[in-house]
């Protein structure tokens, strides 16, 4: 089992260092609001609840000439009992996937929030500046979450190696296949932490650099 999580580590550490896979920011109503008072401006359609991820270089090019084809939304279950929610954009042959734990009070706040209307995912690229806005919602999978509920913090003890599990698998390019289109050829991973949880994700040894957020330089 240890030789399994450390054969991970060293996958996802090489994934990260080929721009596959990333921690990205999870932002309240509130701290959208916070950024955009201290920098002074807002990007056209940042407003509300805001993902912020990192897609493959190559993505984020793609997606400037041609634009999301489509998206999926759904829940997941690890093998230890804890629900992600995946939120999947596919630009040709290429799938960006956020995963994202549905652990703690922010993550409950933010289905309460969102679960009747929309949120948007900024999405970057290593050395861009620009991102690319994308409205999506929860409708697709409402009754999903329902069922999933929440856990709380204290019930969580392996969040960091259930989530970089989970992350692996997503890295697979047949892991989601969104109906009506080609399967996707590429995949990259931005793993979404609320402030609340990153602490946790990073002292577990994620390794992995956060980006795509305001936070990032």
């Amino acid at each position: 089992m240890e030789e399994e999580i450390f054969d991970r580590r060293a996958l996802l550490e090489l994934a990260r260092s080929q721009h596959l896979i990333s921690l990205g920011s999870i932002l309240t109503p509130e701290e959208v609001e916070r950024v955009v008072k201290v920098s002074g401006t807002r990007q056209p359609g940042i407003k509300g609840w805001v993902l912020f991820g990192q897609m493959h270089p190559e993505m984020y090019e793609l997606g400037k000439a041609e634009g999301v084809l489509a998206q999926f939304v759904s829940v997941v279950k690890s093998d230890r009992g804890l629900h992600y929610l995946v939120i999947a954009q596919q630009i040709a042959d290429w799938q960006h996937r956020f995963l994202i734990p549905l652990v703690g009070g922010t993550l409950k706040r933010f289905i309460a929030e969102v679960k009747a209307d929309t949120f948007h995912l900024s999405l970057s690229a290593p050395g861009q500046r620009a991102s690319q806005v994308v409205e999506s919602s929860l409708n697709s999978c409402s009754s999903l979450l329902d069922v999933a509920g929440m856990s709380d913090d204290d019930e969580v003890l392996d969040l960091s190696d259930d989530t970089r599990e989970m992350a692996y698998r997503l890295l697979q390019s047949d892991a989601v296949v969104i109906r009506y289109l080609t399967p996707a050829h590429f995949a990259c991973v931005t793993v979404g932490i609320a402030t609340e949880r990153k602490k946790t994700i990073e002292e577990g040894a994620m390794r992995m650099e956060l980006t795509g957020g305001p936070e990032s330089s």
